[in-house]
């Protein structure tokens, strides 16, 4: 594994929709060009619409309800996404590195990391697995109501919950010159904006306090995972 010290911003300043994907097309271009591993955990400072990569940005191809919120475009591919009630993870590793390739192992590991997190922390997590094709809904606009065998999906365990077993973490990526940058969403809670969708603590008895412990521990897991062990922390480029 051609890996080495990892560098790991844990960024505790929500920031708008342009520069978390500028960040993010930052790590890409700095794996590409030979960098270590990275990996930034991430909130965003308004509730902000980010596109797929292949999704038109025209105003009639955005549900009604959404149309006054900022949009952003992604580099990786996918449904929409809401980013409102959430933290964001991405990671960024060269062509050299173990986890590069086939493209569905960095996938698997990120996951199955966190998906380990829960576990311990009795959070009944797993990874989705199997999808018919008629039930991926892959016309959905959001994200969040299509269905990928390698989604997170977690049990509810509060009481009074609405909810059923659901989506909390996907993750999307794109590659330059052989690097691969992956990012995703692990959802806090529903957001009144879409509210058919549920977060972690809609799901199980959870504080946002803890929650935001869970995240920073899983971005320093990965952190050590992606790299030999040692954890720089803040960017250099």
């Amino acid at each position: 594994m051609a890996a080495g010290a990892v560098q790991l911003d844990i960024d505790h300043e929500p920031r708008t929709g342009s520069e978390n994907m500028a960040r993010d097309a930052a790590m890409l271009e700095a794996a590409a060009d030979g960098a270590g591993p990275l990996v930034r955990l991430y909130r965003w400072s308004k509730p902000t619409i980010s596109l797929g990569h292949f999704q038109k940005n025209a105003a009639d191809d955005i549900p009604q309800r959404f149309r006054s919120l900022p949009r952003v475009q992604r580099l990786t591919g996918g449904g929409a996404i809401l980013h409102d009630c959430e933290w964001t993870y991405s990671c960024a590793i060269s062509r050299t590195h173990a986890e590069a390739s086939p493209p569905e192992r960095l996938y698997e590991s990120v996951h199955q990391l966190l998906i380990d997190l829960m576990l311990a922390n009795d959070i009944k997590a797993g990874l989705r697995g199997p999808v018919l094709p008629t039930e991926a809904g892959h016309s959905n606009f959001l994200c969040f109501l299509r269905r990928d065998a390698r989604d997170i999906v977690v049990n509810p365990s509060a009481s009074g919950t609405k909810f059923r077993a659901a989506k909390i973490v996907g993750s999307a990526q794109r590659r330059r010159r052989g690097a691969v940058l992956q990012h995703g969403s692990l959802l806090e809670r529903h957001s009144p904006f879409a509210p058919e969708i549920a977060g972690l603590l809609d799901l199980v008895p959870l504080s946002r306090q803890r929650l935001a412990m869970l995240a920073g521990t899983f971005s320093r897991n990965l952190a050590e995972y992606l790299g030999d062990g040692t954890v720089q922390d803040g960017f250099t480029f």
